[in-house]
């Protein structure tokens, strides 16, 4: 795998409070537009190290589908750690176009949430790859 340019020599020294970097926002790996994706993904990577980035990369999935992910091929690209976000779960109280109710998002149940979770960490997991160890991670 093609992984993200590592941190230059010394840059662990500098301060600050940044744990993570995000290199982009929702570009699928495979959904969209599947040409010249990887080398973007790699010059965006590239240039934030050259600016004196030396935290891991993350990548914001707009859903639980394992872009840049890696793979087998060294010539494709991956972050340092996977990130997707879950637009579709609504909280208690959530108001969907101004005309959400009560009634509508009742208040969850402590085993409907486990069972939620559960089910996030499965589907996390079996996109196999760098998912199969690393943190959910939800930017």
């Amino acid at each position: 795998t093609k992984a993200a340019p590592p941190p230059p020599e010394g840059g662990a020294a500098r301060r600050g409070c940044v744990v993570g970097f995000q290199v982009d926002n929702e570009l699928f790996e495979r959904k969209i537009i599947p040409l010249g994706l990887h080398r973007h993904m790699y010059d965006l990577s590239l240039a934030a190290r050259n600016l004196g980035v030396t935290v891991p990369f993350f990548h914001d999935d707009g859903l639980l589908w394992g872009s840049w992910l890696g793979s087998s091929s060294p010539s494709k690209y991956s972050v340092d750690m996977y990130g997707f976000n879950l637009y579709v779960i609504f909280a208690p109280g959530s108001v969907w176009g101004g005309k959400a109710t009560d009634k509508q998002f009742a208040a969850w149940n402590a085993k409907d949430f486990v069972k939620m979770v559960d089910g996030i960490e499965t589907g996390f997991r079996g996109l196999g790859r760098s998912a199969l160890s690393s943190p959910i991670f939800i930017p």
